[in-house]
């Protein structure tokens, strides 16, 4: 039995069709098990971190985040997509250039998508267009750099009163810059 060109590419459009239609189910189960885990109303004051990250840190996540998304989405909207993007999202490698050392730039985009994963991936799916994330993501839906609005106000920012550098510890000033103490030898 022999098979022509014609009845070769039609089983192969079946096996294609197959199979995004079972790819567009998978998701659309993976959708409604997070709904169901989800489950929280968030309301125009919640912003939950750890301690560990700073208010500057899950800002920084948040717009990495979305600039990572941007590069990487272009302007793909699908399901699919937008999931296999938040899949990695956290990926240490793609925090060498951002606000702080790959290790902290890991643990505040952690902290920041255990809250806001069923956010980003609509907000991805949803936008109009890839400049206005940001400002919808970070500012609008989750609040991660209301940090920044604050300072914009004239309200202090959350800094720590002394950070250690060289095992050193070191003064915070009250704006954030850094009062460096040297010991002569």
């Amino acid at each position: 039995m022999t098979f022509g060109k014609k009845t070769f590419l039609a089983w192969l459009l079946v096996v294609l069709v197959l199979i995004a239609i079972v790819t567009d189910v998978e998701c659309k189960k993976k959708s409604k098990k997070r709904k169901k885990k989800g489950g929280k109303k968030r309301g125009k004051e919640f912003y939950p971190r750890p301690s560990s990250v700073t208010d500057h840190q899950y800002c920084a996540a948040c717009r990495a985040l979305v600039k990572e998304g941007v590069k990487e989405l272009k302007h793909r909207k699908d399901a699919a997509d937008v999931y296999s993007f938040t899949s990695t999202m956290c990926n240490q490698e793609r925090y060498y250039i951002y606000d702080y050392p790959p290790p902290e730039m890991f643990e505040s985009c952690i902290a920041f998508i255990s809250n806001w994963e069923e956010e980003i991936e609509q907000a991805f799916m949803k936008r109009d267009t890839n400049e206005e994330m940001e400002q919808k993501l970070c500012y609008e839906i989750t609040k991660a750099c209301k940090i920044e609005d604050k300072e914009k106000e004239g309200e202090a920012p959350n800094v720590p009163p002394q950070i250690e550098i060289n095992g050193q510890p070191q003064m915070v000033n009250p704006d954030g810059t850094l009062e460096v103490q040297t010991e002569d030898l």
